[in-house]
């Protein structure tokens, strides 16, 4: 009776276990996410990813039209430049407006879950 809710695969279900090394591993990095230090440390990395995220959109940083390096590295200084006018220019009318220069970000659906988790 129960067999027919059973997977029909050739080889069935498969659980990969990690080593118990590695596991305790995992289990120690995540424990460390939660500490301040960590998040700290992790917001500086997370404001360059967004700052090279925003370049690769928004210009044509991927593809440099230029040969060689010195010229593609000018060409990436003045992306950057760019980016910090906009930055700057973007933070001063938000603050003649008395608004924040950025919008308060939604925690992610994985974030909210994990909040759920903990109660």
């Amino acid at each position: 009776m129960a067999r027919e809710h059973c997977t029909t695969g050739a080889k069935g279900r498969i659980l990969k276990l990690l080593p118990q090394e590695a596991y305790e591993a995992l289990e120690q990095r995540r424990k460390e996410q939660d500490t301040s230090a960590f998040q700290k440390e992790y917001a500086l990395r997370a404001g360059v990813e967004g700052t090279i995220s925003q370049a690769a959109r928004r210009t044509r940083m991927r593809r440099s039209p230029y040969r060689g390096e010195r010229k593609t590295h000018l060409h990436h200084v003045q992306i950057a430049a760019g980016i910090n006018v906009v930055r700057i220019i973007a933070h001063l009318q938000a603050q003649m407006q008395g608004t924040l220069s950025r919008p308060e970000r939604q925690a992610t659906p994985f974030a909210r879950l994990r909040e759920v988790a903990r109660l």
